[in-house]
């Protein structure tokens, strides 16, 4: 039996190396296909995973651009032929680009016993970030959303980063085919030996990409508002298109902050980390998001947050008690708490972080999920649950 895995921005270790492990294990000779261009980095590069193929793209240098749609359209006209090589029985496929659910299908009509699972990781057109200009985009938003909404209602499964997108799905979709939340997995790390304390320096953490989705005009405000009232220090791990301008009104703004640029290796993120009280989870308001994966390091590192978002991290932050949200309209609000928080508070916050993280996406927790799900997708008749419509929580 073959087993296809798709993803254009080689999300493999993120997510598809669960799906890899499960099929694996069930006699599946598994063929990875992955774009050639690293979208973060912004150069070309070569997968360490075995058995991948990279297709070559057009590179890009913009999110938002005719380039990137361009590139996203030829690579799925380009995997769509490799699947008529391949010819494999099960199709697992990372959505957006969502040209790509339409290829996919294409091929599932020409071959209706394959097994198709999409798996929606980003919310795309809704969660296009700036909001006066969606109504002279509405055409191409409608045709975007209309290529992953008929792509799920063909497909025998689906699966969404958070239960946020379950709700913007079609009904159609949801009622007809099998789905569940498929969570951002990471293996756990060591208890880390937090150094500070809160009655001097406030130290804040924004870590991952700087791009067109973070808000940071809102980010510096509350750094500012915080500075009028005790001292604040930022470090940034990460980097992005908007990068020197993050730092450039930094600088203007005299907000004291160290820039670590991009790293990778745990241990040396946790030598920053352990001096740091809080993560930034701060996105654009227009933004369609319930989970971010900036916000799942938050946790895995035990660190509190500072956060913006809705849906499910809103939700859990209100459960688990695990950090504060910031309101746009009350600031300083969100700002005294921060600084009347008591280093106990402080711990039960941290630890709270790291009892979400445990219950929600350790690496464990999450294969645990996945295997259930593909189970009942791939193999139906051999369980006794129905096939339609039921949501894997």
């Amino acid at each position: 039996m073959r087993a296809v895995l798709i993803s254009c921005f080689n999300y493999y270790d993120n997510r598809l190396k669960l799906v890899d492990r499960y099929l694996s294990d069930q006699g599946y000779e598994v063929t990875y296909i992955t774009a050639d261009y690293d979208t973060v980095r912004r150069k070309k590069f070569i997968s360490d995973v075995s058995q991948a193929i990279q297709i070559p793209v057009i590179p890009y240098r913009k999110n938002l651009s005719f380039e990137r749609i361009w590139s996203h359209i030829r690579f799925a006209k380009d995997v769509e032929k490799k699947l008529e090589e391949i010819e494999p029985q099960l199709i697992f496929c990372m959505l957006p680009p969502n040209a790509l659910g339409r290829e996919v299908i294409r091929y599932k009509k020409k071959h209706p016993k394959v097994r198709v699972i999409f798996d929606i990781y980003d919310m795309w057109p809704e969660s296009f970030p700036i909001q006066n200009l969606k109504k002279w985009l509405s055409i191409p938003f409608y045709i975007w959303r209309d290529l992953r909404e008929n792509a799920l209602k063909y497909a025998d499964g689906f699966t969404y980063e958070c239960k946020l997108y379950r709700e913007m799905i079609g009904d159609q979709a949801l009622t007809l085919r099998p789905h569940a939340p498929f969570y951002l997995a990471q293996q756990p790390v060591p208890s880390i030996p937090f150094q500070h304390t809160t009655d001097q320096i406030i130290r804040f953490l924004y870590l991952g990409s700087i791009n067109n989705v973070v808000d940071l005009n809102l980010m510096i405000q509350f750094l500012e508002t915080v500075q009028s009232k005790r001292a604040v220090h930022l470090d940034i791990i990460g980097g992005g298109e908007n990068q020197d301008i993050f730092i450039k009104t930094l600088q203007e703004k005299n907000i004291p902050h160290t820039f670590h640029g991009m790293i990778f290796d745990n241990d040396s993120k946790q030598a920053i980390i352990k001096q740091v009280h809080y993560g930034l989870n701060v996105f654009k308001e227009q933004l369609t998001v319930g989970l971010t994966m900036k916000s799942v390091d938050y946790f895995k590192f035990s660190l509190p947050i500072i956060n913006t978002i809705g849906g499910d991290t809103k939700e859990w932050l209100e459960e688990f008690e695990l950090g504060y949200q910031l309101e746009r309209q009350y600031i300083n609000r969100t700002v005294d708490q921060v600084i009347q928080t008591s280093p106990e508070q402080w711990q039960t916050m941290s630890q709270s972080a790291k009892r979400l993280f445990d219950t929600h996406f350790s690496t464990e927790v999450v294969q645990n999920h996945i295997n259930h799900f593909l189970s009942r997708v791939i193999f139906p008749a051999f369980n006794n649950e129905t096939e339609r419509g039921e949501d894997d929580e």
